[in-house]
């Protein structure tokens, strides 16, 4: 099941499933879309996506949309002038491994949660409330791969071809010439939005095919121009392997930048979270609850209890370190 919030903006805040399911923390990835100049190639059936969201957009919030007299289709797509190329931003939110009710504001709308103790996040609540909430809207996939592909294709996932978290893998969906061909025909929106004008950057999981982050039909020219940050210069980059670019993470690498601020030794009935590698207590649920620390974990799944880490250092947090100043440079 997920839960989808439209924002001001046009931002999507989407609740999918996913590969493992950490309890100790929730992914959270940024998609930042800004216009440039569009092309004289744009053609109308290319733009009618773009127009979709424009439209959208003032329909959400009552404004009209600039007409370009010189279209003809003035009014619905974004003309090409300096000015509209200029007046459209498109943020995407999404996190990961979060369930539908794991929001207090539609715990306090659920009659099992009546007198039990319930979750706070004023910021979600207040996205909420000042949003539109679709209640009864589900995924294709309880899987993050599977999942992704169909938000960022518009396919099912009997067109997509990623119908399990280990088909995003080139390697593995290129053993079956069936699902190769459903794959390599794909194209998502980040790809669309590039090829109009648009400045593309993904920040945190990606987990869908890699040919995705490329121009349609290209291996080299970048539909997404950043996915990942330096935590040392403060620079936004390229992943330069495109095998690490399937689920590569921020987390590790802003632990390893703050790690002299970080605790790494087990203490007494502590457990080491097999994601972060720093220490967490386990409760009664956990799977190693009362062992000892060389018993091996049998996944994220299974690890729960409280962190050792503080807020400033979850995967949530490390994931917009780099967003504030993506958004403030395009």
């Amino acid at each position: 099941i997920s839960v989808r919030v439209m924002l001001f903006l046009l931002i999507f805040f989407s609740l999918t499933g996913a590969e493992h399911h950490d309890d100790l923390n929730i992914n959270e990835d940024i998609i930042v879309h800004t216009p440039r100049q569009l092309n004289d190639k744009s053609s109308s059936e290319d733009l009618s996506f773009v127009s979709d969201i424009t439209m959208l957009l003032h329909q959400t919030f009552g404004t009209r949309p600039k007409e370009n007299t010189t279209s003809p289709d003035a009014g619905k797509v974004l003309s090409n002038s300096s000015e509209s190329s200029s007046g459209l931003n498109v943020l995407l939110i999404q996190t990961d491994q979060q369930r539908f009710d794991m929001i207090g504001k539609i715990q306090n709308m659920l009659p099992h949660y009546k007198d039990k103790t319930t979750i706070q996040t004023p910021n979600l609540d207040a996205l909420m409330e000042s949003g539109t909430t679709f209640n009864r809207h589900y995924v294709q996939s309880p899987s993050c791969g599977p999942s992704r592909g169909v938000q960022r294709t518009g396919c099912t996932i009997a067109r997509t071809g990623v119908q399990s978290n280990k088909l995003v893998d080139e390697e593995i969906y290129k053993r079956n010439e069936l699902i190769l061909d459903k794959v390599k025909s794909l194209v998502g929106f980040d790809q669309i939005l590039a090829s109009r004008g648009y400045n593309c950057e993904v920040y945190g999981k990606w987990h869908v095919p890699i040919h995705l982050k490329y121009m349609e039909g290209s291996n080299e020219e970048r539909a997404v121009r950043y996915d990942s940050y330096d935590f040392e210069t403060g620079k936004h980059i390229a992943f330069a392997k495109p095998e690490a670019q399937i689920a590569k993470s921020l987390f590790r690498p802003c632990l390893d930048f703050f790690k002299d601020r970080l605790r790494e030794e087990l203490r007494d009935g502590e457990q080491r979270n097999t994601q972060s590698k720093y220490p967490y207590t386990p409760v009664r649920m956990d799977q190693r609850y009362g062992l000892s620390p060389a018993v091996k974990a049998r996944g994220q799944t299974f690890q729960i209890g409280r962190d050792s880490l503080s807020r400033n250092f979850t995967v949530s947090r490390c994931q917009v370190i780099p967003i504030p100043s993506a958004m403030k440079r395009l």
